[in-house]
């Protein structure tokens, strides 16, 4: 989304408007670097005036959450050290509202699956949620039934989210399959509901207004 802040840029041009557009992560370094497209106001950007200046902005690798962008914009508006602090995010007038409606779509499905595989509270622990562990965690529930059918003891030492352990017994261990299970389905339904809210706006503003919540771990 584009940026609203009044700059005298290093060309010694003033740019008003800005519009990052293109991030490059080195994972190794932990650091990214953020091409940012300045222009002189709104009016010439939606003319299709090539921008006055590109700034080249090192963001640290630990502010580019997903969605990717939308993280790296938050952090060119909110850091001391920015040029952008302080700046105001607002709408892209020059994407469609299907465009824009698509862009908004597909950030909201990296952050659903980044909030699928960020982990699970369950009875004063946290569980790892990616993939790997749902199954694991769906196959010990399973094994945790067949157990109790069979009126055998059962006993197993899950590894946490943090590598610390904890000792889960039958009953313990189904009721972690089911909370794996509302997990799934409580991010799938939030995604739904956040598609359906996207497919009723009318407006961009409505559009950018849609956005995955901040996540906070609730123990299932």
């Amino acid at each position: 989304m584009p940026i609203l802040k009044s700059i005298t840029l290093p060309n010694h041009a003033v740019g008003e408007f800005h519009v990052a557009r293109r991030l490059e992560v080195d994972f190794v370094k932990s650091i990214a670097m953020l091409s940012v497209l300045s222009y002189p106001n709104e009016t010439a950007y939606l003319a299709g005036t090539g921008p006055i200046y590109t700034t080249p902005v090192l963001v640290p690798a630990t502010a580019c959450a997903a969605p990717l962008l939308a993280s790296a914009e938050a952090w060119l508006t909110g850091a001391a050290d920015s040029i952008f602090a302080g700046g105001v995010i607002t709408a892209d007038q020059a994407q469609g509202l299907e465009a824009m409606k698509l862009r908004q779509w597909d950030q909201i499905k990296v952050a659903r699956d980044a909030a699928l595989a960020g982990g699970m509270a369950f009875d004063g622990s946290v569980f790892d949620s990616d993939p790997v562990s749902i199954s694991r965690i769906t196959g010990a529930a399973m094994l945790a039934m067949m157990a109790v059918s069979a009126a055998t003891p059962y006993k197993v030492t899950w590894v946490l989210a943090d590598n610390t352990t904890r000792e889960l017994d039958a009953a313990e261990t189904m009721a972690l399959g089911a909370a794996a299970g509302a997990h799934v389905q409580a991010v799938i339904d939030q995604g739904q509901a956040l598609r359906g809210e996207l497919e009723a706006a009318t407006t961009i503003g409505q559009v950018a207004a849609v956005a995955w919540p901040i996540r906070v771990l609730q123990e299932l």
